[in-house]
């Protein structure tokens, strides 16, 4: 795999301090009980030291992401899209653009993700976006639209309700669908929530983002980066 220069490390980096990145990615504990677990004073040092596994986690996606150049020519359905909500503390200044009705109108951020559907594989993450404001067609529409007609004109992308009113490009259930579709598109949908639910299993995403939204979108990162890295982190679809 080629290593990209974000991904190097300090001559001084050591081994434990992966696990203490890791840690805080799966536990979001404090800069305490991480310094108790590892048996370091200082929570600077602590901080110090999950920042830098963080990102350098997060820049590891990058070698796991799809191109949109790979898809076969003969598919007409690419991807199944959708976007997951990802509880924060509420952002300054107050503002309902991030109240998300899967939270009960508390704060948080959406993050849309694209998942190939003949092989395993993530090929889109884009967020976060606010979910008091921006549908996920508002979302879809800010990018992955435009990059869908220029990269893979007649291609379709199979998605939820959410996502009507751009039939040309997103297949949705509909009364048109034979019995075979119908269960290819619930599939499709049964295994990208099935991702959604694994990247959950980080409390950094379950649990109430403290480091502001500017900060959210690397920590989504690296949650993806480590779920692609899992075997078998996808079923095909058959």
């Amino acid at each position: 795999m080629r290593v990209t220069p974000e991904c190097k490390l300090p001559k001084n980096a050591k081994p434990e301090d992966f696990l203490l990145g890791v840690r805080f990615v799966f536990g979001y504990e404090t800069e305490g009980d991480l310094g108790s677990f590892f048996s370091i004073k200082s929570e600077k040092t602590v901080r110090d030291c999950y920042r830098l596994w963080v990102v350098r986690i997060r820049f590891l996606l990058a070698a796991k992401l799809g191109k949109f150049s790979d898809i076969d020519n003969e598919l007409i359905f690419t991807f199944s899209i959708d976007g997951t909500h990802c509880p924060t503390w509420e952002p300054r200044p107050f503002s309902t653009e991030w109240s998300s009705h899967k939270y009960g109108k508390k704060p948080a951020v959406n993050d849309e993700l694209a998942i190939r559907l003949d092989v395993p594989q993530l090929m889109w993450v884009h967020g976060p976006t606010r979910p008091g404001k921006d549908t996920d067609l508002d979302v879809f529409r800010v990018k992955l639209r435009q990059k869908m007609i220029d990269e893979l004109p007649g291609r379709r992308i199979i998605g939820d309700k959410g996502y009507k009113g751009e039939p040309d490009v997103i297949s949705t259930f509909n009364e048109f669908d034979t019995q075979e579709i119908w269960e290819f598109k619930d599939r499709a949908q049964a295994r990208h929530e099935t991702f959604n639910q694994r990247l959950k299993c980080y409390k950094i995403l379950e649990h109430k983002f403290w480091h502001g939204v500017e900060n959210h979108r690397m920590a989504f990162e690296a949650c993806c980066a480590i779920v692609c890295y899992r075997p078998a982190c996808l079923i095909h679809i058959h």
